[in-house]
């Protein structure tokens, strides 16, 4: 899973878009599947997002309480790891509650 940030110019006006993507292979081809949008979100947050996938902990974001075991981990691991950091920082307040409207990807509640 990955961050990718698109840079469109369009005359004196330059638009980025960031998508939250996930990664894979399909009949021997790579393929993309955008999970979430991610552009209506600050650059610090789209920046801690981006850490915590590498692993890393971003400084401005708090150390969570404990990561989630290997035995609570589901079978499509990074994808459910990664929304559960999201909900255990409060980012998913800052998703669903957007100036345009709900996010279209919405984190799912703790079990």
């Amino acid at each position: 899973m990955h961050v990718v940030t698109n840079t469109t110019r369009y005359k004196d006006r330059v638009y980025r878009s960031h998508l939250l993507c996930h990664g894979y292979r399909e009949d021997g081809k790579v393929k993309r599947k955008v999970l979430a949008n991610l552009s209506h979100l600050p650059d610090e947050a789209i920046e801690s997002i981006r850490r915590i996938l590498k692993g890393e902990r971003p400084p401005s974001v708090p150390l969570l309480a404990e990561p989630p075991k290997s035995s609570e981990r589901r079978s499509h691991g990074q994808i459910m790891v990664v929304m559960e950091a999201i909900r255990r920082l409060g980012m998913d307040k800052l998703v669903r509650n957007s100036p345009r409207g709900p996010a279209k990807t919405t984190v799912p509640p703790a079990p």
